[in-house]
Order: C-alpha cells, then sequence, then structure tokens
C-alpha cells in the first residue's frame, strides 16, 4: 500500500489539495454549485532526482507550492467571476484574459517589493537603531536577535491586520476547512461533513507554522554567517542566498514534528507555529468543508487510480 502525504492551500471561495502527482481544485461558484477539477502534476524532483534528498527537497517543495498556488488562485478567480448558464445551456468554460494575467503580475511584482521593504529594509535600520541602547549592540547576535524579532514582530501584525478583512476572513476559513478534511484523511474516519467537522483546524504541516519556523531558523544562521556591519545591499544578497539552505533545513523540521507529535516535547517545541494558525484560520462553515471534502476527494482518487491503495504517510491526531 502506497503512503503518501496532502496537502493544500485556500483559494478563492476554495480549496487546493495536492497529493503525489495530482492536484486538485474546488470552488463553489456564485449560483452555490460546487465546481471541480483535477490534473496531474510532474513533479520537478521527477526531472532531477537528487532533488528529492533530504535537506533539498524543502527548497523545491516551496518553489513548487508558490506555482501550483497561483495557478489555482488563477483558477479560483476564473470560478468566482464564471456566468450563471441560462436553462438549458450549457455553461462556457471561463478563461483568464491577458488583462487578468497582466494585473496579476503587477500585484505579484508590488507584493515582492513590499516583502523586501518590511522583511528586509525596516529590520535592518530598525536593529541598527535600536542595538545602540544595547551594551552588547557590536555583537553579531544581538544585531541579529533584533533583526529577527523586529521581522517577527511585522509578520504577526500582518497577520493581525489582514485577519480583518471580511474578503480574507472567508480565505481564512477555507483554510481551516482544508485542514479539517486533512485530518479526517488522515484520522481514517472517512470523508463525509460530520467527521471532518469534528476535526481541528490546526495542523502541524501547516504553512504558516513553516514561515515561522523560517524566520526562527534564519535568526540563527544569519548570526552564525553575516557579518555585523554589512552594508544594506550585501545583507539583502546573504539572506538571499542564505534562504534556500534555510527552507531545505525547516521542511525537515515541520516533517519531524508532523512524524512525531505523540512525543511531549516535540509538541511544547512547535507549539507556537499552531498557535500562530489562530490568525490564519478561522472555523469553516460547513458548506466551506464541503468544497474541501470535495477538493481532498478528486485529488485522492486520482492518486487511488495511480497507485492502486494508498494510506496516509504521516497520520495526527485532529480532534478538538
Amino acid at each position: 500500500m502506497a503512503k503518501i502525504n496532502v496537502g493544500g492551500q485556500a483559494i478563492i471561495e476554495g480549496v487546493m489539495m495536492r497529493a503525489g502527482k495530482s492536484m486538485a481544485m474546488a470552488a463553489r461558484r456564485p449560483d452555490g454549485t460546487i465546481v471541480v477539477e483535477g490534473q496531474p502534476v510532474l513533479a520537478w524532483a521527477d526531472r532531477f532526482p537528487p532533488l528529492k534528498w533530504p535537506w533539498l527537497r524543502g527548497t523545491l517543495v516551496l518553489f513548487e507550492a508558490m506555482f501550483l498556488g497561483l495557478k489555482a488562485l488563477e483558477w479560483s478567480g476564473q470560478q468566482a467571476m464564471a456566468e450563471v448558464p441560462p436553462a438549458g445551456a450549457a455553461g462556457k468554460k471561463p478563461t483568464a484574459s491577458k488583462g487578468d494575467r497582466v494585473a496579476l503580475i503587477i500585484t505579484l511584482g508590488v507584493g515582492f517589493g513590499l516583502g523586501i521593504l518590511l522583511f528586509v529594509v525596516v529590520p535592518y535600520y530598525g536593529a541598527q537603531f535600536t542595538a545602540k541602547y544595547f551594551s552588547s549592540g557590536q555583537s553579531r547576535w544581538t544585531f541579529n536577535a533584533l533583526n529577527g524579532g523586529i521581522k517577527v514582530t511585522i509578520f504577526l501584525l500582518y497577520l493581525w491586520m489582514m485577519s480583518w478583512v471580511p474578503d480574507l476572513r472567508r480565505v481564512f476559513m477555507y483554510h481551516g476547512a482544508e485542514h479539517k478534511s486533512i485530518f479526517a484523511w488522515e484520522a481514517g474516519r472517512g470523508l463525509d461533513l460530520p467527521h471532518a467537522l469534528d476535526k481541528s483546524r490546526f495542523h502541524p504541516r501547516c504553512s504558516t507554522a513553516f514561515l515561522l519556523m523560517v524566520m526562527v531558523v534564519s535568526i540563527i544562521t544569519f548570526a552564525i554567517l553575516l557579518p555585523r556591519h554589512l552594508k544594506l545591499w550585501a545583507r539583502l544578497g546573504g539572506e538571499m542566498l542564505l534562504l534556500l539552505p534555510i527552507a531545505g533545513v525547516t521542511y525537515e523540521l515541520q516533517r519531524f514534528s508532523a512524524r512525531y507529535q505523540h512525543w511531549t516535547w516535540v509538541r511544547w517545541l512547535f507549539k507556537p507555529g499552531l498557535a500562530l494558525q489562530a490568525l490564519t484560520t478561522r472555523e469553516p462553515e460547513p458548506a466551506q468543508v464541503e468544497v474541501a471534502l470535495a477538493a481532498l476527494k478528486e485529488v485522492l482518487a486520482m492518486e487511488e487510480k495511480r497507485l492502486g491503495s494508498i494510506e496516509p504517510e504521516e497520520a495526527a491526531c485532529g480532534t478538538n
């Protein structure tokens, strides 16, 4: 029996699920119907087998998740704008216009620039200014602790502010629906609404917890490898280069935490990552969990057809 992991992402009025070499997306259209689409995924590691090695695969997973996530968001946006077909008429499949793609590229560019400003420029100058008030301010450890602390603070404030935006709150509810559905699969109790609703919205393999872990690992890594008095451009280059190995290490730590959740010290060590999901997930409505289950059933059916018989690789307890 093949063991597989299932991961996912909340999208516009829906959920994307990824397992093995399959991806499925489900979204609720304005007319209330649920549309589901499954697609095969050619993993980059299949083309370059060394990328499957531990400590390397985390970087690959990060980029693949970004690519597939953007693809799923584009698809869900098309469903949200889909017109309700007249009675007895076949609905026209929505497609993305050139303007939509340009708008997406511009949005990503602005987002990347804002990310550099908030998580590199502001922490750099903030740490430079604050370090003057510490007797050990010239120490690389003090500087990097201040730099990392400012990044974590900005990150938490950003998530808190986003959680109050009505449209994003619905996305966070779908995020919770995704976690509940995956927990139901891992528990082997059936992919139906009652079993999924009974599960927790906090999952140890969540990307939110991953981002927090990346920040913690980066604080330690930067303190060891980056000199105290680097110019901003050199600091930016160093952090960008180190981000890839940091992602690889963090990915292995997250897999470890998910696999050994039954160890008390592991649960306590990674509890901040789970607590952070209080900002990025919300208790979903049953209708939202229904959408998440539709995506999950589709991706599992695709993998079962490909592999024959499947079971969760890493089961986790998700009872509320």
